[in-house]
């Protein structure tokens, strides 16, 4: 018999303090993950690929909303502008990937120079990462 510290303890109260469709969203994902494991498929790395890739893109769905959150509590005034914020700096990291310079067209009328892209690579990955930030 486990004790409520243990492992298995832990996990009980964890599913117990779960609403139904927690319980039933909990229990699909178990049969899903013992089919593809069972299936075979969850040994291929283009799987795993798209499962770490997907959950990635839940974490920035949840940040963006969780901002909007954040900011409506805060002010009781729902801020449409940190949607475009968020659209603006994922635009701005795929110019840097692609090569291009982000605001070249203003660039280009504030200095009079014609700047459009680094190079024919772009900027390495990392960098673009930094440079977003």
């Amino acid at each position: 018999m486990t004790d409520a510290t243990s492992n298995g303890g832990r996990a009980a109260a964890w599913l117990a303090g779960l609403s139904t469709q927690g319980k039933v969203f909990v229990g699909l994902g178990i049969v899903a993950v013992a089919y593809l494991i069972g299936s075979g498929l969850a040994t291929d790395a283009f799987f795993w690929e798209v499962v770490i890739s997907g959950l990635l893109a839940g974490v920035m769905y949840a940040l963006v909303a969780l901002g909007f959150v954040l900011i409506f509590k805060a002010s009781g005034i729902f801020n449409f502008a940190q949607g475009v914020l968020a659209l603006f700096a994922a635009l701005t990291l795929v110019g840097f990937q692609s090569g291009q310079v982000p605001f070249a067209h203003l660039i280009n009328a504030v200095w009079g120079t014609k700047i459009h892209h680094w190079g024919e690579t772009g900027l390495p990955d990392l960098v673009a990462i930094a440079a977003t930030l």
